[in-house]
């Protein structure tokens, strides 16, 4: 594996190796339903507007600012480890170069454990997965599709969050914009006529903010998920 890893808009990312051809680098907000949640939140979080007196926390293009990234981590984390690095980051402000490796390091232990050999590159405040697919699988899809899912699943208990506010603390990726990226969804979820063509921005964001996303927002942890295949898109 001697490619370097190239640089995406957001996220965490891998690098998957097939049979040493195929070769491609996925952000993983944009592999399946709860890394599309995660992108959901932010924008709805981006709808309102944002506080920027707390000392330490840092104001980003839109509304959106860490403080919120924080506190969505906080609500939605999956480990002790999680919990405790991202309340020390919303009392300072920071978080550690240490803690940040040592997520990705469990990350990575998660992986492995799954089966899958990996490896972990660091790109100044990112970070890249680089593995090779699971060897038995029947397709080079199938390989993909297990892989993500187990990358998914360690992600989430591990650096979710704290990779996106890592990497936002320290200018390692671009903000979301969150109006900009809602309004690409929407177009998209039209052009497919996966809802009504004269669906306005004002009902998509009433959905969103008010019934939890239940008509606009994935509705499975399917990697195909029409739905959640238009967030992923645009993120």
């Amino acid at each position: 594996m001697q490619a370097g890893p190239r640089d995406l808009n957001a996220g965490p990312r891998f690098r998957t190796s097939i049979d040493g051809e195929r070769q491609m680098v996925i952000s993983h907000a944009r592999l399946m339903c709860t890394s599309v949640a995660l992108l959901a939140a932010v924008a709805l979080t981006g709808c309102a507007q944002a506080d920027t007196s707390d000392e330490g926390m840092t104001q980003t293009g839109g509304s959106l600012t860490l403080e919120q990234l924080l506190d969505e981590g906080l609500a939605n984390s999956k480990s002790d480890f999680q919990t405790e690095v991202l309340t020390a980051a919303r009392e300072s402000g920071e978080i550690s170069e240490a803690d940040w490796k040592e997520g990705n390091n469990l990350r990575l232990q998660c992986l492995q454990e799954k089966g899958f050999d990996a490896e972990l590159l660091y790109e100044g405040a990112e970070v890249y997965l680089q593995t090779d697919a699971d060897p038995g699988a029947a397709s080079p899809d199938e390989g993909d599709s297990e892989l993500q899912a187990a990358d998914l699943d360690c992600y989430e208990k591990t650096t979710a969050f704290i990779n996106e506010a890592y990497s936002l603390i320290n200018g390692g990726q671009s903000s979301v914009d969150p109006d900009e990226m809602q309004r690409a969804v929407l177009q998209c979820l039209i052009d497919r006529e996966l809802v009504p063509a004269d669906t306005t921005y004002e009902e998509f964001v009433a959905d969103l903010e008010q019934n939890e996303g239940k008509q606009y927002s994935p509705q499975s942890t399917e990697a195909n998920d029409p739905v959640a295949a238009c967030w992923m898109e645009n993120s």
